[in-house]
Protein backbone atom coordinates (compact mmCIF):
# COMPACT_ATOMS: atom_id res chain seq x y z
CA UNK A 1 0.00 0.00 0.00
CA UNK A 2 2.76 2.28 1.06
CA UNK A 3 5.78 0.47 -0.16
CA UNK A 4 7.03 -2.72 1.18
CA UNK A 5 7.98 -3.57 4.67
CA UNK A 6 11.15 -1.64 5.17
CA UNK A 7 10.91 0.63 3.07
CA UNK A 8 11.15 4.81 3.59
CA UNK A 9 7.70 5.20 2.25
CA UNK A 10 6.75 2.53 4.36
CA UNK A 11 8.23 3.51 7.86
CA UNK A 12 6.81 7.32 6.75
CA UNK A 13 3.77 5.63 6.99
CA UNK A 14 3.35 3.65 9.56
CA UNK A 15 5.28 6.29 12.13
CA UNK A 16 2.38 8.92 10.93
CA UNK A 17 -0.25 6.62 11.12
CA UNK A 18 0.71 5.78 14.98
CA UNK A 19 1.21 9.03 15.86
CA UNK A 20 -2.19 10.48 14.82
CA UNK A 21 -3.49 7.17 16.68
CA UNK A 22 -1.42 8.18 19.46
CA UNK A 23 -2.51 12.25 19.66
CA UNK A 24 -6.21 11.08 18.68
CA UNK A 25 -6.44 8.44 21.32
CA UNK A 26 -5.03 11.15 24.12
CA UNK A 27 -7.51 13.60 23.38
CA UNK A 28 -10.15 11.53 23.77
CA UNK A 29 -8.99 10.51 27.30
CA UNK A 30 -7.98 14.40 28.00
CA UNK A 31 -4.75 12.57 28.64
CA UNK A 32 -0.82 14.30 27.91
CA UNK A 33 0.34 13.07 25.27
CA UNK A 34 3.99 11.97 26.62
CA UNK A 35 7.45 11.41 24.87
CA UNK A 36 7.52 7.44 26.81
CA UNK A 37 3.54 7.37 25.69
CA UNK A 38 5.39 7.59 22.20
CA UNK A 39 7.92 5.20 22.58
CA UNK A 40 5.46 2.54 23.84
CA UNK A 41 3.08 2.96 21.55
CA UNK A 42 5.79 2.95 18.73
CA UNK A 43 7.56 -0.39 19.79
CA UNK A 44 10.95 1.42 20.11
CA UNK A 45 13.18 2.39 23.43
CA UNK A 46 14.78 5.43 23.68
CA UNK A 47 17.85 4.59 21.40
CA UNK A 48 16.32 3.92 17.83
CA UNK A 49 13.15 6.77 19.27
CA UNK A 50 16.40 9.08 18.88
CA UNK A 51 17.61 7.22 15.60
CA UNK A 52 13.96 8.04 14.09
CA UNK A 53 14.54 11.76 15.32
CA UNK A 54 17.56 11.40 13.15
CA UNK A 55 16.70 10.29 9.77
CA UNK A 56 15.28 12.42 7.38
CA UNK A 57 11.66 10.44 7.03
CA UNK A 58 10.47 10.57 10.25
CA UNK A 59 12.35 13.63 12.28
CA UNK A 60 9.70 16.64 11.03
CA UNK A 61 6.73 14.40 12.14
CA UNK A 62 8.15 13.95 15.59
CA UNK A 63 9.41 17.35 15.34
CA UNK A 64 5.91 17.94 14.90
CA UNK A 65 4.42 16.20 17.54
CA UNK A 66 7.05 17.50 20.18
CA UNK A 67 5.79 20.74 19.37
CA UNK A 68 2.21 19.57 20.07
CA UNK A 69 3.26 18.52 23.40
CA UNK A 70 4.36 21.42 24.06
CA UNK A 71 1.83 23.20 23.17
CA UNK A 72 -0.72 21.15 24.61
CA UNK A 73 1.41 21.94 28.47
CA UNK A 74 1.62 25.75 27.66
CA UNK A 75 -2.05 26.05 26.42
CA UNK A 76 -3.23 24.15 29.60
CA UNK A 77 -0.83 26.06 31.74
CA UNK A 78 -1.80 29.65 30.41
CA UNK A 79 -5.89 28.58 31.09
CA UNK A 80 -4.62 27.85 34.91
CA UNK A 81 -6.65 25.90 37.43
CA UNK A 82 -5.93 22.83 39.28
CA UNK A 83 -2.79 20.43 38.21
CA UNK A 84 -0.90 23.73 36.59
CA UNK A 85 1.87 23.15 39.10
CA UNK A 86 2.30 19.92 37.84
CA UNK A 87 2.14 20.67 34.53
CA UNK A 88 4.51 23.37 35.15
CA UNK A 89 7.41 20.24 36.58
CA UNK A 90 6.32 18.15 33.10
CA UNK A 91 7.37 21.24 30.95
CA UNK A 92 10.20 21.84 33.61
CA UNK A 93 11.33 18.52 32.33
CA UNK A 94 11.06 18.79 28.75
CA UNK A 95 13.01 22.25 28.86
CA UNK A 96 15.47 20.10 30.79
CA UNK A 97 15.69 17.04 28.20
CA UNK A 98 16.01 19.65 25.40
CA UNK A 99 18.91 22.05 27.45
CA UNK A 100 20.62 18.66 28.42
CA UNK A 101 20.65 17.42 24.98
CA UNK A 102 21.91 20.79 23.28
CA UNK A 103 24.88 20.75 26.31
CA UNK A 104 25.98 17.05 24.99
CA UNK A 105 26.19 18.72 21.52
CA UNK A 106 28.38 21.36 22.59
CA UNK A 107 30.66 18.61 24.51
CA UNK A 108 30.33 16.37 21.44
CA UNK A 109 31.56 19.11 18.93
CA UNK A 110 34.52 20.34 21.52
CA UNK A 111 35.41 15.98 21.20
CA UNK A 112 35.64 16.55 17.41
CA UNK A 113 32.11 16.81 15.92
CA UNK A 114 28.61 15.89 16.62
CA UNK A 115 29.25 12.62 14.92
CA UNK A 116 31.52 11.72 17.66
CA UNK A 117 27.94 11.35 19.60
CA UNK A 118 26.46 9.33 17.14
Amino acid sequence: MYGEEGSEAYRKERVSRILREYFDECEREGRYPSEAGLMLRLGVGEEAYRELFEREDTAPMLERARLRRLDWLESRIAKGGAGITGLMNVLKREDAASAEEARLIIRMEGLGGTEAAK
